[in-house]
């Protein structure tokens, strides 16, 4: 499936039919996950028992303290807690995840950061300690995941209680709930916008228009690119906001997918060294570089 159409279609999904998955389907998401634990300071672990995982997280996590009551849950440990990790780790579960949706099942981010590490032991043992859940299984409308393709959402309030809810954006869109295009680009540095004529002789413009609607929590959009000669640099904003990264990883995975459907072979690497920076009244920091 191209990254162009799963772009379109990606959606988070609140209601599930409480129904397993099917057994084959299990295993191809498991090995999704044994491929994607190749880092040692990432952790991705499928759980079946969906029901005392709800049950033991009402209330501490989900959305406005109700948990999203689903089958089955994919957990996602970071280890090391740090900007490069939070990076690798949202794009590797990002990964299953379009896995899942290949599967035909219906997906959906909870942040565990208001569950207490007593809350967290006392219901995963020793298996996993995880930072993120992804709720998965069969959506509670079978048309749910064929009518998300270029779905339109119209305001910022569909975003309240489902941060990861996709709005997509095609050429011409005026409507401000995606940023314009000669705001998300800069040339050499946050000093200089990079003008449309230019990114479309680089060849960049098909990319730049879809990794828009890549889904970010709350719809916050925080990265922007700084192209420096042949190099494109992810810069997030407001980089003490952890969940930033998260996003950060979100968009590299769809971004790589995008240009790979149009043509253009490469990888972002996670830059080593993450410092926040400031322009004016902007605060913001590298965080990969696009390798060709």
């Amino acid at each position: 499936m191209l990254f162009k159409e799963y772009l379109g279609a990606r959606k988070s999904v609140r209601e599930y039919e409480l129904k397993a998955i099917k057994e084959d389907d299990i295993k191809e998401l498991k090995e999704v996950a044994r491929l994607l634990n190749e880092d040692e300071s990432i952790k991705i672990k499928y759980f079946d028992d969906g029901k005392t995982i709800r049950e033991a997280l009402d209330g501490k996590a989900g959305y406005s303290g109700v948990m999203i009551d689903s089958p089955h849950y994919l957990a996602l440990e970071i280890k090391d807690f740090n900007e490069q990790t939070l990076i690798r780790g949202s794009y590797r579960m990002e990964a299953t995840i379009k896995k899942a949706y290949e599967l035909g099942l219906g997906t959906c981010w909870i942040d565990l950061a208001n569950v207490s590490d007593e809350d967290l032991r006392s219901l995963f043992k020793d298996e996993i300690k995880p930072n993120y859940l992804v709720a998965i299984g069969y959506p509670k409308e079978k048309s749910i995941l064929e009518k998300g393709l270029f779905k339109f959402m119209t305001t910022n309030k569909d975003f309240k209680n489902d941060p990861y809810a996709n709005k997509i954006v095609k050429k011409g869109d005026t409507s401000g709930e995606r940023i314009h295009l000669e705001d998300l680009v800069y040339k050499d540095s946050f000093a200089t916008k990079m003008s449309m004529d230019e990114i479309a002789k680089r060849g960049f413009e098909e990319i730049f228009y879809l990794v828009r609607n890549a889904p970010s929590s709350k719809n916050a959009q925080p990265w922007r690119f700084v192209v420096e000669g042949c190099d494109i640099y992810l810069a997030i904003l407001n980089p003490e906001e952890k969940v930033n990264f998260i996003d950060a990883g979100i968009m590299m995975y769809f971004f790589e997918g995008i240009a790979h459907d149009v043509g253009i072979k490469g990888k972002w690497n996670v830059l080593d060294n993450i410092e926040a920076k400031e322009y004016k009244d902007t605060k913001y920091s590298y965080v990969a570089k696009f390798n060709f």
